[in-house]
């Protein structure tokens, strides 16, 4: 394994880790709009280099964050 390849893999492995105690708590993910899980956000995230994603809160009536969403940015040549 090649020193990039383990700090992508060290990079998959926090955002999964993140994100599996995020949805532990009962909050929803979401990646470009449908519902997935914290493996196939934390690959795409690190993995795919073309695309760059944000992440979006959504809240609940009472306040609280329901979904986390991550939505792919588009990049913008100068």
């Amino acid at each position: 394994m090649t020193d990039q390849e383990k700090i992508q893999y060290i990079n998959y492995m926090q955002i999964k880790d993140e994100l599996d105690n995020v949805a532990f708590k009962g909050i929803r993910l979401k990646l470009d709009g449908d519902y997935t899980d914290s493996h196939e956000i934390a690959a795409m995230c690190v993995f795919q280099e073309e695309n760059d994603y944000m992440r979006d809160y959504q809240r609940d009536g009472t306040g609280r964050i329901a979904e986390l969403n991550f939505d792919k940015v588009k990049r913008i040549g100068y």
